[in-house]
């Protein structure tokens, strides 16, 4: 009975002096707990990060007042901007920014080499993609090779198909390892957050202000930080019957900051900034502005035309850090810089998530293209399209009513016939018994195909739904620029019922 009693009195105890332990630590000072995310510009590889802090000021009238908190250690603090809030309410003079990092342990040493095995093994594979990309597109472009016989066209067919059929195969085996490679990344970076002892590298800011006798004072700051970033990508969807091209650009988010983003404003901007100048220290500012220069003329005539140059040149003025809106609207090369606001959104530490920015429907015309016997009817739109913004390149998925037909690049130029790939519903067939083909239209409404025939002229063949168009046989063999039989008229398509 007293056992009992005695462990509900200590129950009491500790119940009324967690809430008196938690108010010391408020008093003791700021913490970087306290600093709440509440915008972040994503740039492709980076993120300019905005926070505010709550801080405890000391009583000391008449002199600066010193404002503790810290930065995530993945952050460049060179690149750091301090305010007030509300704006005017005090001003820093001053700051200075401090590195404390733990000593890394064995367990966490043997999880780095892990890791970086497994990245290492990730690139690879994204490389192994992109070289099976190159070849589905290599062998695409092949549907446009001339043939000069029926047997080379149906070769030619053979090969394409059974190389794409090999590459797609291939590319598909190392998307998978590619998602198990993600995934034990995933696995490793989660077994060393679960460590009860991990090195932490953080930046301890200590802020001096003046203008305030207020105990406490709201802080603004803002940092770039590196392990974030953003990649575009598309959807291309063709409607045929509804003359409509719909696209969709969305970005897949990813930060490992080290804290979770809840409800923050993201800003997506493009390109990546190129110079971003260093205000922490006046040696990070000084040293980055230092370029090569070519030695100096010499002679009366040389010193004479520098000072003229030198005094018709306006006084360089004070460089102040670019805002993260300043950033986000300098001209890149592609001209598509953005920025893009996705509003509020919520993006875990250490995860990826897909955002989707722009989803617009466009008019379009379109017409099924054939080089030679050697491919399928190919969908592609007649006319540039013009979007309402600029974007930047990415990859694309293209479909053709709801089915995915290809993949490729979405350009950065802006309009662009786009190429959607094969239509399921327009098919190539062989008439048996007379050595020709026919084209026949699946679709509920009339369709155009331009056919080459390996001929400097084309034709147009206009055939109605559910209906079959005959196709003349390639054209003979031609020598240099110079067609055979060139002045002979093209035979007049057959269109059936």
């Amino acid at each position: 009975m007293n056992g009992k009693h005695g462990e509900t009195k200590l129950f009491r105890a500790a119940r009324f002096a967690l809430p008196f332990f938690l108010g010391l630590l408020v008093l003791a000072g700021p913490s970087s707990l306290f600093a709440v995310p509440i915008e972040v510009t994503l740039y492709p590889d980076s993120a300019r990060i905005t926070e505010t802090v709550r801080v405890k000021l000391p009583s000391s009238a008449g002199s600066l007042a010193s404002a503790n908190f810290t930065l995530p250690g993945s952050a460049d603090p060179a690149t750091l901007t301090i305010g007030c809030l509300p704006a005017g309410s005090c001003r820093v003079e001053d700051y200075q920014v401090k590195r404390i990092e733990t000593p890394l342990g064995a367990k966490e040493v043997e999880l780095e080499k892990k890791a970086a095995k497994v990245r290492d093994e990730a690139a690879r594979t994204r490389a192994a993609i992109l070289a099976t990309e190159a070849q589905i597109q290599f062998w695409q472009l092949q549907t446009k090779a001339k043939t000069k016989t029926l047997a080379d066209a149906r070769n030619m067919a053979a090969a394409i198909g059974q190389n794409i059929r090999k590459a797609g195969q291939e590319k598909s085996a190392l998307e998978d390892s590619l998602r198990r490679a993600e995934q034990r990344l995933r696995d490793v970076e989660a077994e060393r957050t679960a460590l009860p002892e991990h090195r932490k590298a953080t930046w301890q800011v200590t802020a001096s202000l003046s203008g305030t006798a207020a105990r406490e004072q709201t802080l603004t700051f803002s940092y770039r930080t590196g392990g974030c970033g953003w990649t575009p990508s598309y959807r291309i969807e063709a409607r045929p019957g509804e003359g409509k091209i719909r696209m969709s650009f969305d970005a897949e988010l990813r930060q490992a900051s080290g804290q979770d983003w809840k409800d923050v404003r993201v800003m997506l901007a493009f390109p990546e900034p190129s110079n971003i100048p260093a205000t922490a220290t006046a040696d990070a500012g000084t040293s980055s502005q230092k370029t090569a220069l070519p030695a100096p003329k010499k002679g009366k005539k040389a010193r004479k035309g520098a000072a003229e140059k030198k005094a018709g040149e306006p006084v360089p003025e004070k460089e102040s850090p670019p805002t993260p809106a300043a950033q986000a609207s300098t001209p890149c090369a592609t001209g598509a810089c953005g920025p893009w606001s996705l509003g509020k959104t919520d993006v875990p530490a250490g995860t990826t998530v897909t955002r989707n920015v722009i989803l617009e429907t466009g008019d379009g015309s379109f017409l099924y293209g054939m080089e030679s016997l050697a491919g399928e009817p190919v969908l592609q739109s007649e006319e540039r399209q013009a979007w309402a913004v600029r974007m930047p390149a990415g990859p694309a998925l293209f479909m053709i009513d709801g089915a995915v037909t290809g993949r490729g690049r979405f350009p950065e130029r802006e309009g662009r016939s786009f190429t959607f790939g094969h239509d399921p519903r327009v098919t190539l067939r062989a008439v048996s018994g007379g050595g020709q083909f026919e084209v026949n239209n699946g679709r509920p409404e009339p369709i155009r195909l331009l056919w080459r025939d390996g001929r400097p002229e084309t034709e147009i063949l206009s055939i109605p739904p559910g209906a079959s168009a005959a196709l003349p046989p390639p054209s003979p063999a031609h020598a240099g620029s110079e067609w055979k039989n060139q002045s002979a008229p093209a035979p007049a398509p057959e269109v059936q019922k």
